[in-house]
């Protein structure tokens, strides 16, 4: 990372004496991430670094220095923005997803200006006040907290921090229109959304739903897109947060249910699909009416 800031500029020489021009010492002392020199400005990508570096340091307290601040708002005023690459800003962006407050990265770029220009789509959801009287943090921002205190992967954090966004745009490739995502959190992000109601059903203890769900995430043959479907659902909707476990209790039920016993009856093609999947539906009626009566 290049030296932007006076924390990162901190060398020591061969005697092992610290080299500290800009007082870096003292701003990792007093928690405050600050500019180097007024040639900060002439780089926009300094103003995503100091985003992450926010996300990274966030939780020992460090701030952007207002002088700083001063200087990012400037940034994202002018044209300098514009000069960004669509695959640098995802860059930026998946790293400061990997920190210990990836809301932060959000935050900072949402108070300078910055974010309604690189991310519009997160710039309406960062502004939406959480239904909590107490809580002033956006929707957006509780959900990704609670990703990673469930210690979520990348890609679950990101289908968290864009789900809201990606439903009100109309899809995910419209929601990050701005960025260069790989396929593969895009298509963890759709999954999420086209799911979602599916989930809430199921929740409710819809046999039919909690089958959709294992086949729709092809959890028979890979369960690791279902647990991170269920990783991001316990974010997002935490009131149904229980429903894990019975998605999984399923899952085994379902598992057991093999094609071999109907084809040793001469099923097959299409005949055999639908009697496989009537059995694996009947395999979740029986757990749930046994659940019901537990």
């Amino acid at each position: 990372i290049r030296r932007d800031l006076t924390i990162n500029a901190i060398a020591e020489d061969e005697a092992g004496k610290l080299i500290d021009p800009f007082d870096g010492h003292g701003d990792l002392n007093a928690g405050v991430l600050r500019h180097i020199s007024p040639a900060f400005i002439e780089d926009p990508v300094r103003l995503l670094r100091a985003a992450r570096f926010a996300a990274r340091l966030g939780r020992w307290g460090f701030r952007i220095s207002h002088g700083t601040h001063k200087l990012m708002q400037r940034m994202a005023a002018s044209t300098e923005l514009e000069t960004l690459s669509a695959e640098r800003v995802w860059l930026e962006m998946r790293q400061a997803l990997a920190e210990d407050q990836p809301w932060r990265f959000f935050q900072v770029l949402q108070q300078c200006g910055a974010l309604a220009k690189l991310i519009p789509a997160l710039e309406g959801e960062m502004l939406q006040q959480s239904a909590h009287a107490h809580d002033a943090a956006s929707p957006m921002v509780v959900a990704l907290q609670r990703a990673v205190r469930l210690d979520a992967g990348i890609r679950v954090r990101f289908a968290v921090a864009f789900h809201d966004a990606a439903v009100t745009a109309g899809g995910a490739k419209k929601a990050t229109a701005e960025l260069r995502v790989e396929r593969e959190y895009l298509e963890l992000l759709k999954l999420i959304v086209r799911l979602a109601p599916v989930y809430s059903k199921a929740a409710a203890g819809d046999p039919p739903a909690l089958l959709d769900l294992i086949e729709s995430t092809r959890a028979l043959h890979d369960v690791s897109r279902l647990k991170e479907f269920l990783t991001a659902a316990d974010a997002l909707w935490p009131e149904l947060s229980g429903t894990r476990g019975k998605v999984m209790q399923a899952l085994d039920r379902v598992a057991a249910i093999t094609p071999g016993l109907l084809q040793s009856e001469g099923m097959m093609g299409a005949e055999l699909g639908r009697a496989l999947r009537l059995e694996r539906l009947n395999a979740v009626r029986a757990l749930l009416d046994q659940s019901g009566a537990g």
